[in-house]
């Protein structure tokens, strides 16, 4: 989920085994794809904290496979590269 204070932009979830991207219809997520959101999320830590901006964008990833999840958040602080992922976020949603 990301969101800008109570406004919800993106509400996703992704099904690693099935390759499925699911927001409002179910699309199939390339190989492609799935390498480019790794290779974004692979030095992430799990928490970026909060910073005091009203209305900052907050996001919270889960990532769930069969044998482990992995959790992600922040609101105000983000990974250095957050905005490359938001871009395949984008092309995914089609927006």
């Amino acid at each position: 989920m990301i969101k800008n204070g109570c406004h919800i932009t993106h509400r996703i979830q992704m099904i690693l085994e099935e390759k499925r991207w699911i927001t409002n219809t179910k699309k199939v997520i390339e190989d492609e794809q799935i390498k480019r959101l790794q290779d974004i999320m692979l030095n992430w830590k799990k928490e970026y904290g909060k910073s005091n901006v009203i209305d900052a964008e907050e996001f919270q990833i889960r990532i769930i496979s069969s044998n482990w999840i992995e959790e992600y958040h922040g609101c105000g602080n983000y990974p250095d590269n957050y905005q490359e992922l938001k871009e395949i976020i984008g092309e995914l949603d089609g927006r």
